[in-house]
């Protein structure tokens, strides 16, 4: 133990048992002095009463008052502040002591980090820093908490000198200080500067400051922000030569501060090889820190991606790199990857000489939230319910609640969390904000210990429900840009939701499926939709709202080309008959249409009586979006009863009532239909040309596989009509490609029997005809006009080329294969 200490202006001497103020021996009793050598010797944790008691009456029965008593008298000596109360848990001594030294020497070079560190990946921030000092006399760098800050400033201050920046330094921790007071008795000591007595310090530290060439750095302000820029603005004032390099997790937001918002370290892309990933900060930073806790550890090829995935879910935050690389030796990356959902208690091997704060990731998170306002506090571990990123007006929903918090209160604490580098924003139209992985992780450990995870998840379902309730109209209103940005950046929100709903309350879950289900049948990803689907009606009862239940089960009808046909047929008729008893005109409107369009009514006079009933619903102030929907239903009507030319003329009729509406899937949709009814109608070349052109700007929207493979099909089968194969077959491989995952490839399969025929391919075409029929029989459904005439080309060569009984047998075994080996198959890939 030190013989002296000293805190403010008081030293105590704990072998002479004295407190000095000022130089001079304080009056303070044997149990107070007792009392404050306990606390001090315990001042980095809170004391229980119990212990304290324990400690300075030792063998005594006593009553708490007593301690009350002293722990009173201390207060009067040192101020109020000196020693906090911590309800329930005892008391901290709350002044940062130092051991004390002999007065500086004003001649004395300024104190400052002798060791520069190393930087991984932070080349390009040291040069653009670098760049603000020498321009600027005041920068701070902001960022969360262990990302970096306080080791670039250092580099910055230890570096080679450069440019304008001076040679001498001076570097404050202000992250041990717990008083504002102490900030200038801390420049003081760093900059080798005496305060005397009697002096204002502000005055007396400015005025010996004024004539040097001075770097300043300051690291970690933001627990004593208002003290920090009441000082720094001072210094900027009274001594001109000063530069002053602050950390923080916010700006002092001063008059002419420049602030250099630090990001996360770099990840590499996911299918980046080891050399590439190690030029990225992140894997270099984890590889040499694993390397350091275990020499011979290395990464193997088939371990990169394993690597890449660790630093992304990690956010590229240094400290929580570092501690996750100090486990890899002994857990190995597999099982390091299988435990980060368990980050808090896996990232805990922290460096011995950092600061106590930076031991854990979690100690990381509690020394940035203890410094937010309870407002901020509560938006924050509120905003750990959303996944994927957030908007303003979902957080505003999910955040109000009971409390009352209006928007704007909302809009500032948010503020304060970007401010602090908890959240991040993404600008653009419609800006998007986020927390970190490990920042969402702790605030829902906060949001389950203040007891508020059930209602806030609860708004959080409620919210996202209203949030895609105008989706099933807009999806034929909006551009495809409009609804990426609108609706499909909330697709982890809304798994997130659903997967909680079902879990806790089933009525929102039942709102929520079919709002899934469109999104994800969207996006092609039918399997993970239909489970959606399944789940929702699991719920269903006799008591769903109408609206709920015709949406779930028109959310499956949308499914038709991945189910059998009965099913489908099925779901859209009870769809339309919930429909018609709730007022969502709109909705039992694009039903009706969208069915006919598929063929679901089953005959031409059930599809008439639709497309009669379709008409009566339609507004004439309807978007064109959604009415040209009645438009190309009665064109897919026409064309599936085999009147092409009608289907055409109708066809081209919505196309002009699209034209305004700018890049729409419905469009899409339509072009590639009418490419298919030129190439029935034998007008191979304007068909190509369609086809061409389509697939090219589909190319440039945003589209997902469906609209893009549909449009390569038509595609292939123009240059197919026009005798290239080559060009067909490229332009196929490509449609089967992305066909694949979505389980339509079996739409492809006849196009590329033909081909394969052509290539003197007999046996491989004969089995793609048989892998076709078995998927058509399987979903109760015939191939649409334009696939025929492929379908009848192929196995009229495969039958005079084989023989009837070969071509049977070869087709039976093709009803056995699956899509990847239809592909194989198709394209002549060897097994």
């Amino acid at each position: 133990m030190s013989d002296r200490w000293c805190f403010g202006r008081f030293e105590l001497r704990p072998t002479e048992r004295q407190l000095l103020a000022d130089g001079a021996p304080t009056p303070l009793g044997a149990r107070a002095f007792d009392l404050l050598l306990a606390l001090h010797a315990r001042r980095d944790r809170t004391v229980p009463k119990s212990e304290l008691m324990d400690v300075v009456w030792p063998g005594l029965i006593v009553e708490e008052n007593n301690l009350q008593v002293q722990v009173s008298a201390l207060r009067k000596l040192l101020g109020p502040q000196a020693i906090a109360t911590i309800p329930g848990r005892g008391y901290r001594f709350a002044m940062a002591p130092a051991p004390a030294t002999t007065p500086p020497d004003p001649t004395e070079p300024p104190r400052a980090p002798t060791h520069r560190p190393e930087l991984l990946g932070r080349a390009d921030d040291l040069l653009a820093l670098r760049a603000l000092c020498e321009q600027h006399a005041l920068v701070t760098v902001t960022g969360a908490g262990g990302i970096g800050k306080t080791r670039l400033a250092q580099a910055l201050l230890l570096d080679e000198p450069h440019g304008a920046l001076p040679q001498a330094t001076a570097w404050v921790e202000l992250a041990p200080l717990v008083e504002p007071a102490l900030v200038l008795s801390g420049i003081a000591a760093a900059c080798g500067v005496q305060l005397p007595p009697g002096v204002d310090p502000l005055a007396a530290l400015s005025a010996q400051l004024a004539p040097r060439v001075l770097q300043l750095g300051l690291d970690n302000a933001e627990h004593l922000v208002e003290e920090v820029a009441r000082v720094v603005q001072a210094l900027l004032e009274r001594a001109p030569r000063l530069r002053l390099l602050v950390t923080s997790q916010l700006p002092l937001r001063l008059v002419g501060e420049q602030v250099y918002r630090l990001a996360p370290l770099a990840c590499a892309p996911r299918t980046a090889a080891l050399d590439a990933a190690m030029r990225f900060g992140a894997v270099a930073l984890f590889v040499q820190r694993a390397q350091q806790a275990e020499r011979h550890f290395s990464v193997g090829a088939a371990g990169v991606p394993l690597l890449i995935d660790i630093c992304r879910r990690l956010d590229g935050v240094a400290l929580a790199i570092e501690l996750a690389a100090a486990r890899a030796p002994l857990l190995g990356l597999t099982a390091l990857a299988a435990r980060l959902d368990e980050r808090f208690r896996l990232l805990t091997a922290g460096r011995r000489d950092a600061p106590s704060r930076q031991q854990t990731l979690h100690a990381t998170f509690d020394w940035s939230y203890r410094l937010l306002l309870p407002t901020e506090q509560l938006v924050f571990r509120r905003l750990g319910v959303f996944a994927g990123g957030f908007t303003l007006a979902l957080a505003q929903a999910v955040i109000g609640g009971e409390d009352g918090m209006d928007e704007w209160a909302v809009i500032d604490a948010l503020g304060a969390l970007v401010d602090r580098s908890l959240v991040s924003v993404e600008g653009g139209e419609a800006p998007r904000y986020r927390l970190l992985e490990s920042g969402r992780a702790y605030a829902l450990e906060r949001l389950n210990e203040a007891g508020e995870a059930m209602a806030t998840q609860r708004r959080h379902a409620r919210a996202l429900s209203r949030h895609f309730d105008p989706a099933i109209g807009d999806e034929f209103v909006l551009s495809d840009r409009e609804f990426v940005l609108r609706y499909e950046s909330e697709l982890d929100n809304l798994r997130i939701a659903l997967h909680w709903a079902l879990l806790h309350d089933a009525p929102a879950a039942v709102e929520l499926v079919p709002h899934v289900a469109q999104l994800l049948n969207r996006l092609s990803l039918y399997d993970e939709g239909l489970a959606a689907i399944r789940a929702g009606q699991a719920l269903l009862a006799a008591d769903t709202p109408p609206l709920a239940a015709a949406r779930t089960w028109n959310a499956l009808e949308r499914y038709a080309r991945v189910l059998p046909l009965s099913r489908a047929q099925a779901a859209w008729r009870v769809a339309v008959a919930q429909y018609r008893l709730v007022d969502r005109r709109i909705e039992l409107y694009l039903a009706l249409c969208l069915g006919v369009g598929r063929g679901l009514p089953g005959d031409a006079a059930a599809s008439q009586a639709a497309l009669g009933e379709a008409a009566a619903l339609e507004q004439p102030q309807w978007p064109p979006g959604q009415r040209c929907q009645r438009v190309l239903a009665s064109s897919g009507e026409a064309y599936l009863r085999g009147d092409v030319v009608a289907a055409e003329q109708t066809l081209r009729e919505g196309l002009r009532l699209l034209a305004g509406c700018g890049p729409t899937r419905s469009e899409v949709v339509a072009r590639w239909n009418l490419v298919e009814m030129l190439l029935l109608q034998q007008r191979h070349d304007e068909a190509y040309d369609l086809a061409a052109d389509l697939a090219e700007r589909t190319r440039k929207l945003h589209c997902n596989a469906v609209p893009l493979s549909h449009c390569l099909h038509s595609l292939a089968m123009a240059h197919a009509a026009l005798g290239r194969d080559a060009q067909a077959r490229n332009a196929l491989r490509e449609s089967a490609a992305l066909a694949c995952p979505l389980g339509l490839v079996y739409l492809r399969a006849d196009l590329m029997a033909l081909l394969a025929a052509r290539d003197g391919r007999e046996a491989d075409a004969a089995r793609l005809i048989g892998y076709a029929d078995a998927r058509y029989r399987e979903l109760e459904i015939t191939r649409e006009p334009v696939y025929v005439a492929a379908y009848e080309d192929a196995r009229r060569h495969v039958v005079e080329r084989l023989g009837q009984a070969r071509s049977q047998t070869l087709i039976a075994e093709g009803e056995h294969i699956d899509a990847v080996e239809a592909i194989r198959i198709g394209f002549g890939e060897p097994g």
